[in-house]
C-alpha cells in the first residue's frame, strides 16, 4: 500500500521462492485501477522465466483504459510462462453470457480446456455468434469509443464529488483516502 498498490518488483523478488508456482496479475487492476507498465511487466516476466513459475494474467479490463497508460500484454515477454485470461463481459459488455477466451503456451491450453469443460457446460450459441460478428465489425471500435467515454464521464462525476480524497485517477476503479478522527468523521 505504501506504493499506492503498484507492484514493487524488488519486493516481489524477495517473496518468490522455489515453492512459487504462479503469480496472478490483474491489469488494469480491480479495484485500484493501477495499470502495469511495460518495464514492470518485462521485469515480472523475466522473473517468471528465471524462477520458472506461471503468470496468470487477468486481462478483463484491457480495453477500458481511459488515460494514463495502455495495457501491456505480458505474454509477449514470456510466452512459455504466461496464461492470459480474457472475458467478453467487459468488451462488448455481455456479462450474463459468461463467454471468454484464454491464450498461452500450446502445451498448457489443452489441459486448461479440459478443466474448463468441467466448469462450463456450453456458452450460449447466440453469444458465440454475437462475439464472432462483433470482433469482425467496425461496430466494436465505435462501441469502445462510446463506452469508454460513458464510463469516463461516470468516473469523472465521482472524481468531482470526491476530488479532495481521490488517489487513483486513470482507470475505471477508484480508491478514496479516508482517515477517521476519534469522532469517526471523515477528515
Amino acid at each position: 500500500m505504501e506504493d499506492e498498490f503498484k507492484i514493487n518488483v524488488e519486493k516481489l523478488k524477495e517473496l518468490i521462492t522455489d515453492k512459487t508456482k504462479a503469480l496472478v496479475l490483474v491489469s488494469p487492476d480491480n479495484p485500484t485501477g493501477n495499470i502495469i507498465d511495460r518495464d514492470t511487466a518485462k521485469a515480472i516476466a523475466d522473473l517468471a522465466v528465471d524462477k520458472d513459475f506461471w503468470i496468470v494474467s487477468d486481462e478483463a479490463y484491457r480495453t477500458l483504459i481511459y488515460e494514463g497508460g495502455e495495457h501491456t500484454y505480458i505474454y509477449r515477454y514470456a510466452p512459455d510462462h504466461v496464461i492470459s485470461i480474457n472475458t467478453f463481459s467487459k468488451d462488448p459488455g455481455i456479462p450474463g453470457w459468461r463467454l471468454g477466451f484464454i491464450y498461452g503456451p500450446s502445451d498448457a491450453i489443452p489441459k486448461l480446456k479440459l478443466a474448463a469443460e468441467e466448469m462450463t457446460y456450453c456458452p450460449p450459441v447466440i453469444a458465440q455468434k454475437f462475439v464472432a460478428a462483433y470482433l469482425r465489425s467496425e461496430v466494436r471500435l465505435k462501441h469502445l469509443r462510446y463506452i469508454i467515454e460513458e464510463y469516463r464521464s461516470r468516473r469523472d462525476a465521482a472524481v468531482k464529488a470526491l476530488r479532495e480524497y481521490l488517489l487513483s485517477p486513470g482507470s475505471l476503479f477508484q480508491r478514496v483516502q479516508c482517515s477517521y478522527s476519534s469522532t469517526y468523521h471523515v477528515t
